[in-house]
């Protein structure tokens, strides 16, 4: 017999550690896009320490599923829970299925935040390049075909 009592309880519990998850992305983006880089170190490692409560809980979950001879894959699991017919099966299966659109919130903030630490990592460094006197050097072919920059330095660095 299956234990789907404890699967749903197992689900229950990634779900609460993965809101605290979504709501440390949410945090970390707005700190981002404000500038606010002093509170990022709490909470990066706070974030750091859900990671890792989540991998466990889920390891956890993949070591029930075995003895129950349910997949550790959610696409085939969900069709399990759903051909059980079980209350306590349909309950599992609505938790799941939070828990995949909660994953994809969390994909999506991850991405977000990806691209606003790329962004802001290539201002600074337009912004050290104008410090140093480096031109954005525009890339030109020459005859041969190889490519060749303009070389133009500024006298910022120097004033």
């Amino acid at each position: 017999m299956t234990d789907f009592a404890a699967l749903t309880g197992l689900i229950q519990s990634e779900l609460k550690t993965g809101e605290e998850l979504l709501s440390a992305l949410e945090q970390e983006k707005a700190l981002l896009e404000a500038r606010q880089l002093d509170g990022l170190g709490d909470l990066l490692s706070h974030k750091a320490n859900l990671l890792t409560a989540l991998e466990q809980v889920r390891n956890k979950r993949n070591a029930l599923l075995l003895p129950m001879g349910l997949s550790e894959d959610q696409t085939i699991l969900s069709q399990q829970l759903a051909e059980a017919q079980e209350p306590l099966a349909t309950a599992a299966l609505d938790a799941l299925k939070t828990l995949s659109e909660q994953l994809v919130k969390c994909k999506y903030y991850n991405e977000l935040i990806g691209i606003l630490i790329s962004k802001s990592r290539k201002r600074n460094q337009r912004r050290m390049d104008i410090m140093k006197g480096v031109a954005n050097e525009q890339k030109l072919y020459t005859a041969h075909g190889q490519t060749t920059t303009a070389s133009a330095r500024s006298n910022v660095h120097e004033a």
